[in-house]
């Protein structure tokens, strides 16, 4: 019966999580729709609530750090919706607040030479690919088993 019971509460719980999902769905795609985000979420039987500011780099604990990884990529206005170890969660972007150059300089020299990086690993990308596409190399496996397995 122990194996019985764990598996009706596992069904149970498989059963909630897709009513969950169908209700966050079903509010992300009526905001979508244009409906207002508290409008969506009062019908989804929800209370919206507004998060305080967040960085890329700080973490808050009004916002699970599933929806924070989404929500940067996202233009004002728009909509997510994340799956997180407890539930769904569906975000709007409210606002976006540039930083200060002047207030936070240590900040913004950070993010500068992350974006620096990742520019460089583009090109550098890109330059291999065009490589590969233009020259189309073949390994020498003899050669290779050659160098990495000397006899």
């Amino acid at each position: 019966t122990e194996v019985r019971d764990q598996v009706l509460e596992d069904w149970k719980q498989d059963q909630r999580r897709q009513v969950e999902n169908q209700r966050a769905t079903e509010m992300m795609t009526a905001v979508q729709g244009g409906k207002s985000f508290s409008d969506a979420a009062q019908a989804a039987g929800v209370t919206p609530r507004l998060s305080p500011l967040v960085t890329r780099n700080q973490t808050s604990p009004d916002m699970p750090p599933e929806l924070q990884r989404v929500i940067f990529g996202l233009k004002k206005g728009e909509v997510g919706m994340v799956e997180t170890p407890d539930d769904f969660v569906v975000g709007q972007l409210v606002e976006i607040v540039r930083p200060d150059v002047a207030t936070d300089r240590a900040g913004f020299d950070q993010a500068k030479a992350a974006v620096a990086r990742s520019v460089q690993n583009d090109v550098q990308a890109l330059f291999v690919d065009a490589l590969r596409v233009r020259g189309k190399p073949e390994i020498n496996q003899k050669a290779l088993n050659s160098i990495v397995q000397p006899r």
